[in-house]
């Protein structure tokens, strides 16, 4: 009796040449100022090689972070950061603005203030802190492990508005503008999708 044995493919991992991801990414962005930006880049590229993550998915990512993370005064810079603006900027938003409070779960004025955005896709709230465990320490969203962390399990898993990143880039199809909805409705959906398409070529050309 002839045995049969399955076939075991190897599948080919995502892994990117960071000294060329970086001369695509000033090209694209311009010479980078801070330390911490790559530092940032780093770690956001050596989960997605550990998770293997999805190409575009991962272009996606990083757009976000870019947008959401930006540094104040460099367009080529981001890192995990506090939301700017004072405290009745944050207040009037995430409080007496009673649906956005009513979405984030704030339960007073001095939760809407402690727990505006921070880290790299800018986790707000009492239900985002919350949902990560870090509702007593909501510095600790700022720390690179855990804003990558919430970036990553954020976006992959629907966790900010209920819709994974897979239901709009996929290895079937892939749409940059409507991914916005997995954090912020269509909010600069255009912009992001532009910094996505840039952060995919650069991707492709220091792909191993």
């Amino acid at each position: 009796m002839k045995q049969i044995f399955p076939i075991l493919t190897k599948i080919k991992r995502n892994m990117y040449t960071r000294k060329t991801f970086f001369e695509g990414y000033r090209k694209s962005f311009g010479n980078i100022k801070h330390q911490k930006t790559v530092e940032t880049i780093n770690a956001v590229l050596s989960r997605a090689e550990k998770e293997n993550t999805q190409l575009e998915q991962l272009a996606y990512m990083l757009a976000t972070s870019l947008h959401e993370a930006q540094d104040k005064y460099s367009d080529s810079d981001f890192y995990p950061i506090t939301e700017r603006g004072g405290y009745k900027y944050i207040t009037d938003q995430y409080w007496y603005n009673k649906k956005v409070s009513g979405w984030l779960g704030n339960r007073n004025i001095e939760e809407a203030w402690n727990l505006r955005g921070r880290g790299l896709v800018q986790i707000t709230g009492f239900l985002n802190y919350n949902r990560f465990g870090i509702l007593h320490n909501p510095e600790k969203a700022l720390e690179m492990d855990k804003a990558v962390e919430i970036l990553f399990v954020g976006m992959q898993q629907g966790l900010f508005t209920s819709r994974p990143l897979k239901r709009y880039i996929s290895y079937d199809d892939v749409n940059y503008k409507d991914a916005r909805q997995t954090v912020n409705g269509m909010d600069d959906a255009e912009h992001i999708s532009d910094l996505a398409k840039k952060f995919e070529n650069i991707l492709k050309l220091s792909k191993l």
